[in-house]
């Protein structure tokens, strides 16, 4: 049975799901293990698939299908989106000594990342030519100001209306048990989260959200380069709205729920270690009787999973006959 606790403990269980949904802690040194992969994202509108199911049967046949040549022409444009769709963007991805690359093999492009030389690489493979990104540490430590807001006439704004709701929240973690995806042996687990708002009055709504995290972790160890961007500023900090449950279905300014959160504990996935097999959903259904408002998958496989050694270095060298350009 699942124990009732009160609204902080429901924002730490926001706070879980959101640790979840931007992927595993690395550890220090992941980004010297030596590993490539092959990779293919889709975002699936209607339905789900079944946990660490493959759309053609196996990791080899979804590739095939995600890295089939590119149409030409204003028919092939159409066709080419549909089959972005159906089966996905491919990506080929290496880890080296704290290097990176990454190759898109639909658009047959691809970068170096090469944080020691402060450098990234961009590879054209259709043109043979490339262009290398290296900023002036000077102007990396000048800040620009913001643009500053262009003063608007004052509008009067009705007050919130006050409002309440009672809102559930339940967050679940299971075990999935083990797999063999890709070649690669694997454990599942999934964590699910819930929130149901319901005898909603004032400015509150009736209505229900849900997330599901579903992992299935390889034993290699999750590569990721220490200072991937060395011509990028980090990315402002956002507020997620999972940190803010009851705002998911409640409603408006105003609206005061009360919040109560069940927590079902079982089996986590481990942090630092590479997912094979992995998918995020979100669910929305709205009204009183439940009915489904909307609701959409990502889902990444990978395959193909080698280790590198030192006799690979050469994938992170610019290939040969490649002619540098401007940078674009």
């Amino acid at each position: 049975m699942g124990v009732r606790i009160g609204f902080g403990a429901a924002i730490v269980c926001a706070a879980i799901v959101l640790a979840v949904a931007t992927g595993p802690v690395v550890p220090a040194h992941a980004a010297d293990s030596a590993l490539s992969y092959n990779e293919i994202t889709k975002v699936i509108t209607k339905g789900s698939p079944a946990p660490g199911s493959y759309s053609n049967g196996s990791f080899d046949a979804d590739w095939a299908a995600a890295t089939q040549k590119k149409a030409g022409g204003l028919f092939g444009m159409i066709k080419n989106a549909m089959s972005m769709m159906s089966n996905g963007i491919p990506s080929s991805l290496y880890y080296l000594n704290n290097m990176e690359r990454n190759d898109d093999v639909k658009d047959a492009t691809g970068t170096i990342t090469i944080p020691a030389k402060r450098e990234i690489i961009h590879l054209d493979y259709g043109q043979k030519t490339y262009w290398i990104a290296t900023p002036n540490p000077a102007q990396e430590t000048m800040e620009t100001p913001p643009p500053q807001p262009q003063p608007q006439p004052q509008q009067s704004m009705a007050p919130p209306q006050p409002g309440t709701a009672k809102v559930a929240v339940t967050v679940t973690t299971t075990s999935l048990g083990s797999m063999n995806l890709g070649g690669v042996d694997t454990n599942g687990y999934q964590m699910t989260f819930k929130v149901v708002s319901t005898e909603a009055t004032g400015s509150c709504k009736n209505g229900t959200f849900g997330t599901a995290m579903t992992e299935f972790v390889s034993s290699y160890p999750q590569p990721e380069l220490r200072n991937p961007n060395p011509t990028m500023k980090p990315p402002p900090k956002m507020e997620n709205p999972l940190l803010q449950p009851g705002l998911a279905t409640v409603g408006s300014p105003g609206c005061k729920p009360k919040v109560s959160a069940t927590v079902k504990n079982g089996p986590t996935a481990p942090s630092g270690r590479l997912v094979i097999w992995e998918m995020l959903t979100f669910n929305l259904a709205g009204g009183a009787t439940g009915q489904q408002a909307g609701g959409i998958s990502t889902v990444i496989e990978r395959g193909d999973v080698k280790q590198l050694g030192s006799g690979d270095s050469g994938l992170f060298d610019i290939p040969a006959g490649f002619k540098q350009v401007a940078p674009q």
